[in-house]
């Protein structure tokens, strides 16, 4: 029930930020109301890692989370619609490997 619950939760407030992000850029600049968003999420990221009282993640594994984020874009980017599907494979099949090494890797490069 719990996956439920912070899917559906998930799911209302991408809606409605993106909902109110629509009618802010109608009055603000794109890169203002981007700029304020993202500034927003990250102070409530913090807070609610701060308050659950867990350990916040190493250096080592905020970089490889960070990278993983730019590899995601980067290979979303580079691939054509075409062949999207093949580019999510491959960025999958390079990050398992990244993550767990060559041998546990499961996904097949197209």
């Amino acid at each position: 029930m719990v996956p439920v619950a912070l899917a559906l939760g998930a799911s209302i407030a991408w809606g409605c930020s993106d909902f109110l992000a629509g009618i802010k850029t109608r009055r603000l600049a794109v890169l203002w109301v981007l700029l304020v968003s993202q500034c927003t999420g990250l102070a409530l990221v913090l807070f609610a890692a701060l308050v659950s009282g867990h350990a916040l993640p190493s250096g080592h594994a905020a970089l490889l989370a960070a990278g993983a984020g730019e590899f995601e874009k980067f290979v979303e980017r580079s691939a054509s619609d075409a062949d999207s599907e093949c580019a999510v494979k491959q960025g999958q099949y390079f990050a398992q490997r990244l993550i767990e090494g060559p041998r546990q890797a499961r996904y097949a490069v197209c």
